[in-house]
């Protein structure tokens, strides 16, 4: 109804705290870790793929984040 707030559940897809995919986190994540692919390279490829804009900051956080979670 208008004025009320409007929730709903989210996605299993949604990781709290962070605005990227789990499955993009993997893809990355290989492409970082086993493909040792440069971040620059991670951005563009991502804009070739989908128009997906990623700043390089977050592509250096987000794989700092998974070297801690794998140990």
């Amino acid at each position: 109804m208008c004025g009320e707030t409007q929730t709903a559940d989210l996605s299993p897809e949604i990781v709290p705290g962070q605005d990227i995919g789990i499955r993009l986190q993997a893809f990355l994540g290989w492409l970082n870790n086993y493909g040792h692919l440069a971040y620059e390279k991670q951005q563009e490829l991502l804009w070739e793929l989908g128009q997906i804009e990623i700043g390089v900051g977050t592509l250096v956080a987000r794989n700092e984040g998974y070297r801690w979670c794998t140990g």
